[in-house]
């Protein structure tokens, strides 16, 4: 049955293939039929050369021929590029299709220029498709077709009419631009036919890419062709053409279309038809705009800005301006102050995948702000834009007519408004007027107009990177402007820059200084000019401020720096009347230091303070007496000071003010090192500090008001304790119980006097207890060996016993409040863990109850009960601080150990002792 089912299988598999095979070879037969007839109609129905399709259909002698068209339908197509155009509903020709479509589907160059928004991209893909279409072009034959664009935006829209216009075609077509993997293209871009790329990635794959063969090309394109033949992809273009064929056919589109006979030149054209749609328009701008310009200041700009954007709150715009970093400024600025309706920006310092996201975005919404670069102002179609503001002044007509051609697209409407500075008005009118774009003056409304530069200057006072951006966004404008080559519209002298640093929230301006080369005359020499923007005081506020950002980050404070130059000063004052009979160069030295102190930072000061110190030691042993004497009314002076502003004053140590104690400590260290050559000793090894835990290592310095070092004995004894009744009942109780220091006394000398003997006493008191206890414990283990001794001679008797649970609880808790046991005590408790043969006889070597007697400690101190033959002694502590949990005395433990015990053989001994130990353990 498998077996069967298997071949029925097979064979419906090879009716498909066949089946397949079928209509493949039907199409390919009905696709030859179709190619042969399109040949021979494009042949025999091709326009003129030289001659304009729109011009033909107007005179009397109009052809019959496609070049009369005005549908899709009409043309020559094929029946997939016609089925897909319907599937779009793209019907009707626009006239820039109609001029251009005839020549270039007769495979002649074509230079197409039309109004923004005319249909300028159909106009070139319609006749790449059918091109290779005709060729019967597969993945095998290599690149077919190539598009050139500048932006990557554009790209990417030229890219999905591509996918609509071939939606029908077994074409593969494929997307080169920045920002993308540049492996995971370079796997696949040689089996593409169509490409649509920008020049940089399409240069990059050309160098890199192997198996990347553009020798069979058929069609080039370039889309914003002016924009590509510029200076700024001069050397890009030049590369990229290097490496196709010369035999192709080339598009160029553009709304501003370049005549220069070098740039065509430099892209192999053949007796191309340049066709100018609107050329004898009256206006080169759509017709349905609304345009206007607006004078307004420089420092006025951001507040119109944001009046026309709270106005406007459901309207679509976009916002141009000059460079990245001001719409990123402006963006981060306005999107913090929440005008109520969405912001985007676009500019090139996005990240690919992001600028996508920003232009689908934009694309869809109803109402959005949209602050852009010059990136969104060539080919990119964005559905119903209601306003295009151009914030900083083009550069130029043509880049006029591309920002203002986002807006009024097709035959919708739309309106534009252009913002121009005193002095940029002369010049751009002039410009405009000789490109015959029609301009009207307006004025803002007074009552709409609202101030933004206050909530601005809050913002940057709390924002360090917005900070950073105005200054990067203000330096970025005046380089931008600097760098115009058209100075009669763009003079950075004329501009007010510290109005406009106060506009966008800054408190100054920095200096720049651009450099430009003047020639001094006809044939004379060029030479180099300055031209510096921000005066003096701008410099000083900047150096400030860096000196403050400086100040913040090496932790310092404002009012820091100011007391540490004060004390400098100060200082130098003291140095210099301790040295005005000694070297009038050393004074002259300090008073420059301390006249400096206030103007230089902490790091400045610090070093003045050095040299002072180190001309201090080489002036100290000429003339000691003159400088200790002049030294100590200096440092007097400079404690009178100090009293006045106690706030934050260094203390600084006279180096006058002890000479005889530093002179005795250097010959104490001479004749110890002499000593120590002498008897020929080698130099002891300083012992390393080694920290024990729980003690105090190192001794503590307390210092009192006026700076001088104090004992903290004395410290202590200085302290009010009180009334004096109240005292010395304390002190009272206190000796009684030994607990604490308490002294009473009315000078602190004598506080400090009696406290000191008084802690003297006890611990010579202290020691007295501790060795009589060491004699009572030594008397103590002699009896009870010597009881043992004669215990074995009458017969084996002998009791072992465990203590509780409970007092080796209180053992753990005796042990963890730190009383200090004898040496003897640690010496039997290791005998007794270590399972001593005297501990298996009857514990006479233990002492705290914990070994073969028995016997534990015990807190109501009642000395055992008969049983516990150990004894109990109270541990002491230094400093006579007695266990508060102490139990009995010697004497009771020794009454203890001298109570008798049931009889008990050696064995059985023995074996009450093992056992004891293992459960121990």
């Amino acid at each position: 049955m498998a077996g069967e089912e298997q071949q029925i299988k097979k064979r419906k598999k090879g009716h498909a293939q066949q089946h397949q095979l079928k209509r493949q070879g039907r199409r390919s037969y009905k696709e030859d039929q179709e190619i042969a007839e399109l040949e021979q109609r494009l042949r025999d129905g091709a326009p003129p050369r030289g001659s304009n399709p729109l011009a033909a259909q107007e005179g009397a002698g109009a052809t019959t021929s496609y070049a009369a068209a005005r549908t899709f339908d009409e043309l020559p197509l094929s029946q997939y590029t016609k089925d897909s155009l319907k599937k779009h509903k793209f019907v009707t020709l626009t006239a820039v299709q109609r001029a251009t479509l005839p020549h270039a589907l007769a495979g002649r160059d074509v230079l197409g220029a039309a109004k923004t928004g005319s249909g300028k991209t159909l106009s070139f893909l319609i006749p790449l498709v059918e091109k290779l279409y005709r060729a019967k072009w597969t993945r095998l034959d290599g690149l077919g077709a190539l598009v050139l664009t500048p932006t990557r935006e554009l790209a990417v829209q030229i890219f999905e009419e591509l996918r609509k216009v071939g939606h029908f075609h077994d074409l593969s077509a494929g997307l080169l631009i920045g920002g993308k993997a540049v492996a995971e293209e370079a796997a696949r871009v040689h089996r593409m036919a169509l490409l649509v790329a920008t020049p940089g990635r399409l240069l990059q794959h050309m160098d890199e890419t192997p198996g990347f063969d553009t020798s069979g090309l058929q069609v080039l394109v370039l889309d914003e062709a002016d924009r590509i033949l510029d200076m700024g992809f001069a050397a890009t273009l030049d590369a990229i053409v290097a490496n196709l064929p010369k035999e192709r056919q080339t598009l160029l589109f553009s709304a501003t279309q370049t005549k220069s006979v070098r740039d065509l030149a430099r892209l192999s054209l053949t007796d191309p038809e340049y066709l100018a749609v609107h050329a004898e328009a009256a206006t080169p701008t759509p017709l349905k705009l609304q345009q206007a310009y607006m004078v307004v200041d420089l420092d006025k700009k951001m507040d119109v800005l944001w009046s026309f954007i709270r106005t406007h709150l459901k309207a679509k715009t976009i916002i141009f301006l000059s460079t990245c970093k001001q719409v990123r400024f402006v963006f981060e600025a306005f999107r913090k102050l929440r005008p109520g309706v969405p912001l985007r920006c676009l500019h090139g310092g996005l990240k690919q995948a992001r600028r996508t996201s920003v232009f689908y975005e934009f694309c869809n919404e109803k109402a959005m702000v949209l602050i852009a670069t010059d990136i969104a102002a060539r080919g990119l179609d964005f559905p119903t834009v209601d306003w295009v503001v151009q914030a900083d002044c083009p550069e130029d007509a043509a880049t006029y007519i591309h920002r203002v051609g986002r807006t009024a697209r097709y035959m919708s409407s739309g309106r534009a408004l252009l913002l121009l500075l005193p002095s940029e008005r002369g010049g751009m009118l002039k410009l405009l007027e000789d490109a015959k774009v029609p301009l009207t003056q307006i004025r803002p409304n007074p009552s709409k107009q609202q101030t933004v530069t206050p909530a601005l200057q809050a913002l940057l006072s709390k924002d360090q990177e917005l900070k950073d951006f105005a200054q990067k966004a203000l330096t970025a404008y005046l380089r931008s402007v600097f760098l115009q080559p058209k100075k009669d519209v763009f003079d950075v002298t004329q501009l007010p820059v510290e109005d406009f640093a106060a506009s966008i929230g800054l408190a100054s301006v920095p200096k720049l200084r651009f450099l430009r080369r003047v020639k001094s005359g006809p044939g004379g020499k060029s030479r180099e000019e300055v031209i510096e923007v921000g005066g003096k005081a701008a410099l000083q506020e900047e150096e400030e401020q860096a000196e403050d950002s400086e100040e913040e980050e090496d932790g310092g404070e404002e009012e820091e720096q100011e007391e540490d130059a004060a004390a400098a000063r100060r200082a130098g004052a003291a140095s210099t009347s301790g040295r005005a009979s000694a070297s009038p160069a050393a004074a002259a030295a300090a008073a420059a230091a301390a006249a400096a102190g206030g103007k230089k930072g902490k790091r400045a000061a610090g070093l003045e303070e050095l040299e002072e110190q180190q001309a201090a030691k080489k002036l100290k042993g000429k003339d000691g007496g003159a400088r200790k004497a002049n030294g100590g009314a200096a440092a007097e002076a400079a404690g009178n000071e100090d009293d006045e502003d106690d706030f934050l004053v260094v203390k600084k140590r006279n180096v006058f003010a002890e000479p005889e104690e530093e002179e005795r400590l250097m010959k104490e260290a001479a004749a110890a090192a002499e000593a120590d050559g002498e008897d020929g000793k080698k130099k002891k090894k300083k012992k390393k500090q080694k920290i024990k835990v729980g003690s105090v290592s190192g001794n503590r310095m307390v210092f009192d008001e006026q700076g001088n070092a104090l004992d903290p004995l004395a410290q202590l004894a200085k302290e009010g304790l009180g009334d004096e009744a109240a005292e010395a009942a304390a002190a009272a109780e206190a000796l009684s119980a030994r607990e604490g220091v308490y002294v009473v006394a009315s000078r602190p000398e004598e506080r400090f006097k009696i406290a000191a003997d008084l802690m003297r006493r006890r611990d010579k008191e202290d020691r007295a207890r501790l060795k009589q206890l060491k004699k009572e414990i030594k008397l103590e283990k002699k009896a009870r060996a010597r009881a043992a001794t004669g215990l074995e001679e009458q017969g084996p008797v002998a009791t072992l016993g465990r203590g509780s649970d409970d007092d080796e609880e209180e053992e753990e808790d005796d042990d963890d409040e730190g009383g200090s046991g004898s040496e003897e005590e640690e010496e039997d408790e290791g005998r007794r863990r270590r399972g001593g043969r005297g501990g298996r006889r009857g514990g006479d070597d233990s002492e705290d109850g914990d070994g073969g007697e028995g016997s534990s400690d015990d807190d109501d101190g009642d000395g055992g009960d008969g049983q516990r033959r150990g004894t109990k002694r109270p541990e002491v502590a230094h400093f006579g601080m007695a266990r508060k949990d102490g139990g009995a005395g010697a004497g009771a433990g020794a009454a203890g150990a001298k109570a008798a015990a049931p009889a008990t053989s050696l064995a059985e001994q023995e074996a009450l002792a093992l056992k004891l130990l293992s459960m121990r353990r």
